[in-house]
């Protein structure tokens, strides 16, 4: 049996957008900010040892291309001639920033705030030293947790856990394979804390084995949603949690204590709602 789902024409935006990020966003959204901007083709000829490099650049170095004859090949893109009205001070249109714009753009409107309050430079200069002073401690904590997912990663032991771990699963019933799969992904969650990059390298291979044991690959989609999020709550490499309670001037120590109990029942609610999803959904044909 093969069920389809559709969501509804009533149910979606009448002006086509459907879904979240920047799928959301309307091209003529896009087109305001990055009004002015103008670009050119640009057509270049690249070697047989250039190809080899962008292959492997492109597979972030996983792989080492060889091309034993003498080939060519046309690289054609576009480049920027003027500027788009939004990148006048970091180069880089709205709708492209990343922590580096956004840092700077939040240091000029500090800058641009102080002025208008009549805040004076040493009030100022103050605030802000002892507003860095306050966050030093998450860095340090950010840092030291991402230090050892680095170290995991460069020595393979993340994919080393993974794999060993999705053979173990192979076999098991629904009722067994669901809560284990969903306690795996919180131990990988600390290991890659990444969501994205948890996606990218797990569900290929879990996903896969539900799909060979006949379980329903969407309920995998929603075991790795759950754990990744319930870890999320309170773990050490979570720019949002350490940012917050820096801000709320609270203890790391005093949030666990604090979440420790919802976290536990949090955890146990959600592998009994996706073991019974597990049961229910049908799997592959």
């Amino acid at each position: 049996m093969t069920i389809t789902l559709s969501i509804p024409e009533s149910l979606k935006p009448e002006d086509g957008r459907f879904g979240s990020g920047p799928s959301k966003i309307r091209p003529e959204q896009i087109a305001a900010l990055d009004a002015g901007a103008t670009t050119q083709e640009v057509t270049t000829t690249m070697t047989g040892d250039e190809i080899a490099t962008f292959i492997d650049d492109a597979n972030d170095g996983a792989t080492t291309t060889t091309i034993a004859e003498p080939v060519e090949a046309v690289s054609v893109s576009e480049e920027e001639v003027t500027p788009a009205w939004s990148s006048f001070l970091t180069g880089i249109p709205l709708g492209q920033w990343y922590f580096d714009e956004a840092s700077t753009w939040f240091l000029l409107m500090a800058l641009i705030i102080g002025v208008i309050g009549g805040v004076s430079e040493s009030r100022f200069v103050k605030a802000f030293i002892n507003g860095a002073a306050d966050m030093m401690s998450v860095v340090l904590i950010i840092a030291l947790a991402r230090s050892i997912t680095v170290l995991m990663a460069s020595t393979g032991l993340d994919m080393w856990i993974l794999n060993n771990a999705a053979n173990a699963l192979a076999g098991m019933s629904a009722i067994i394979f669901a809560p284990l799969s969903f306690l795996l992904y919180i131990v990988l969650s600390f290991l890659i804390p990444s969501s994205s990059g948890m996606a990218t390298v797990s569900i290929p291979i879990l996903g896969g084995l539900a799909h060979q044991l006949n379980f329903s690959v969407e309920t995998m989609v929603m075991i790795y949603s759950a754990g990744n999020g319930l870890v999320n709550l309170f773990t050490p490499t979570s720019g949002a949690i350490m940012g917050g309670l820096a801000l709320a001037k609270i203890e790391y120590s005093t949030w666990l204590k604090f979440g420790a109990k919802l976290f536990v029942v949090l955890g146990i609610v959600c592998m009994v709602i996706l073991t019974a999803a597990m049961l229910i959904l049908p799997g592959a044909a």
